[in-house]
């Protein structure tokens, strides 16, 4: 079903996506309304964890894959000052948090 992208290891994606089929209209500026709704609808569906986690694996193994393929000098130079940060601030919560948010965006 999901062709060339199988070989990558998607198709427990393919499955989890093709298993939800979700019609839900995703209100503006309330990513926790649809989370919490997103939540309910994997739950309804029967959607595993490890069919949820292998999703997030493809998913964010690709985007990085992607991030560092389109990555220009001044990204690589942000990136590092953030990993230096939060190296730097492994024993204060917030601030390790802050940054490996800002790191993730």
């Amino acid at each position: 079903m999901c062709g060339a992208l199988c070989s990558c290891g998607l198709r427990p994606l393919s499955k989890a996506f093709s298993r939800i089929r979700l019609r839900a209209r995703i209100a503006a500026g309330n990513p926790r309304l649809f989370a919490e709704a997103l939540a309910v609808q994997l739950d309804l569906t029967g959607v595993t964890v490890p069919e949820i986690m292998d999703a997030q694996r493809a998913i964010e193994t690709l985007a990085a894959e992607l991030a560092a393929e389109h990555a220009t000098a001044e990204d690589i130079t942000r990136l590092r000052r953030l990993l230096a940060g939060a190296q730097a601030a492994i024993d204060d919560l917030d601030e390790f948090t802050r940054l490996s948010r800002d790191f993730h965006t």
